[in-house]
């Protein structure tokens, strides 16, 4: 038996003296009354911090229940965070490899542009005297290039 279990039998055998003493009987027990109203204020007591115990453990329960759910949504945000900054991370470096290809494919046309240019201006200045008699193809290129690094300054 526990501590409640013997507190309330004692709360029934003094609830049957009492009975019995208000009906005239006499007791082989002299308890005060006192005692046992002690006893009976200590036995509904009792009851009341179970009862506060109980309440303490379910509230206590629904607490951590409410913070694993939130260790779970902090959890998945961060990796939800993570994934999609491994995308975006993915998609700028694809973006920029394209971009990096476009200006490769625009440079290439350029250098062909100017390679067509020198070699037309060689084949074109021989019907006419000129300060580039017997230029190559290259000099005019490294010409034009001189000329446009002197307009950059």
């Amino acid at each position: 038996m526990n501590d409640i279990e013997i507190l309330e039998k004692l709360q029934n055998i003094f609830k049957e003296l009492r009975k019995d003493d208000e009906e005239g009987h006499s007791s082989a027990y002299e308890l005060q009354w006192e005692d046992i109203e002690a006893i009976e204020n200590l036995i509904q007591r009792n009851k009341e911090l179970e009862q506060i115990e109980k309440e303490h453990k379910e509230e206590n329960g629904r607490l951590r229940e409410e913070v694993e759910k939130y260790k779970s949504l902090l959890a998945k945000s961060t990796a939800d965070r993570v994934v999609t900054s491994i995308k975006d991370n993915k998609k700028s470096k694809e973006d920029l490899e394209m971009l990096n290809e476009g200006w490769k494919i625009e440079c290439e046309k350029k250098d062909k542009i100017i390679n067509l240019m020198g070699e037309m201006l060689v084949k074109d200045h021989e019907w006419f005297y000129s300060e580039f008699d017997n230029w190559t193809k290259q000099d005019f290129i490294e010409y034009f290039t001189n000329k446009v690094e002197e307009d950059e300054k």
